[in-house]
């Protein structure tokens, strides 16, 4: 399930018969915790942050009493209780789904706009929660605070663990409901391309693709 806020900002839900995650990479809106347990109405809700973006820790408070799942590297304030930290090839089990198949969400780190970045992968449903490690389709692109061909690198490695491994994909600032693999391919022909002219200033600018697989990468100068 998707939640998505007035800031085009999402959080997902996935439910099983171990337990249901809250994944979510946004500013943690009030009440997202609530509004997440009435949904799936489950005795164990986890809360997994896919970064440490200080906009991501903004809403943190409210998910005080519930088990935290963050990326290597990511603190968090001990007074909010258990916390996990989730590395490169790591799995989080959450049991059965509806149609009582076993899932566990594989980590892959895909570093680039943050070092600490993860996306998630289901490969049962195959689905990829990428966070903001892929950016957003379209003109708002993927901002960089690496270099060019240090992302590059790493996507490249990324992409052999889960390519072919995934039919849809969802970023966390969507201003479209999802993507599919096609636009991973737009990023990475961007940052294997020749720069042209950047709408932001102090950044080089990339870009490749058309249409929902139109993918801007920023990389600052």
């Amino acid at each position: 399930m998707m939640i998505r806020d007035s800031a085009d900002e999402t959080s997902f839900l996935f439910a099983g018969t171990t337990r249901a995650l809250l994944v979510t990479s946004g500013r943690s809106a009030p009440g997202l915790v609530r509004y997440a347990k009435r949904l799936v109405r489950h005795p164990r809700i986890e809360i997994v942050l896919t970064d440490g973006d200080p906009a991501s820790l903004k809403g943190i408070g409210q998910f005080s009493g519930h088990r935290l799942i963050v990326p290597a590297g990511v603190s968090v304030p001990r007074r909010l209780g258990s916390v996990t930290h989730v590395r490169d090839g790591d799995r989080i089990d959450i049991g059965r789904d509806q149609g009582e198949r076993r899932v566990s969400l594989e980590v892959h780190a895909l570093p680039g706009r943050r070092n600490d970045s993860i996306t998630l992968l289901d490969p049962v449903s195959r689905v990829l929660f990428a966070g903001d490690a892929l950016g957003v389709q379209g003109s708002r692109g993927l901002t960089l605070a690496t270099s060019r061909d240090a992302f590059r690198t790493g996507l490249g490695a990324w992409r052999a663990r889960t390519d072919g491994r995934y039919d849809t994909i969802y970023t966390a600032h969507n201003h479209q409901w999802l993507t599919r693999p096609g636009y991973v391919d737009a990023v990475h022909a961007a940052v294997s391309g020749a720069p042209v002219t950047s709408p932001q200033p102090g950044y080089q600018a990339f870009t490749s693709g058309t249409g929902e697989f139109l993918a801007w990468v920023f990389v600052p100068q």
